[in-house]
C-alpha cells in the first residue's frame, strides 16, 4: 500500500519489481485490498491487457492511521532499546554466529 501510494498508479509488474517480490505473490494480495476498498484499478489506456492500481480515499485514510501507529511503535522501541540495548542487533549477531558454527557443533565441542 505504501509503495502503491508513492507510485500513485502501478501495474502488478511495477509493484512486484518495486517490492522485489513475485508477480504471483502480488496477485494474491490485490483482491483482498480491493474487497476492503483500499485500492481500485483502471485499464491502462496504452495497453488493454494491463490494469493500473491506485490507493482509494479509504486506503489513504488507512495509510495515515498506519503512519501514526508506525511513529508510536518506533518511539516505543527506541525507548526500549535505550533501556536494554538493541535487541535486533543482538538477534542478528546471534544468527550470524550460528551460521558460522551451528548449535549442534557447539554442543559437540562442549562434551
Amino acid at each position: 500500500m505504501t509503495v502503491l501510494a508513492n507510485l500513485q498508479k502501478a501495474s502488478v509488474s511495477d509493484l512486484a519489481a518495486e517490492l522485489g517480490q513475485s508477480h504471483q505473490l502480488i496477485m494474491q494480495k490485490i483482491p483482498k485490498l480491493q474487497r476492503l476498498g483500499l485500492i481500485s484499478h483502471e485499464q491502462d489506456q496504452y495497453d488493454a491487457r494491463r490494469k493500473l492500481f491506485c490507493v482509494t480515499q479509504e486506503g489513504t485514510h488507512q495509510l495515515e492511521k498506519f503512519e501514526q501507529c508506525r511513529i508510536l511503535l518506533h518511539t516505543a522501541y527506541e525507548g526500549l532499546f535505550a533501556e536494554v540495548g538493541d535487541i535486533n542487533k543482538l538477534v542478528g549477531l546471534t544468527a550470524n554466529a550460528l551460521k558460522e558454527k551451528t548449535l549442534d557443533q557447539r554442543i559437540k565441542e562442549g562434551s
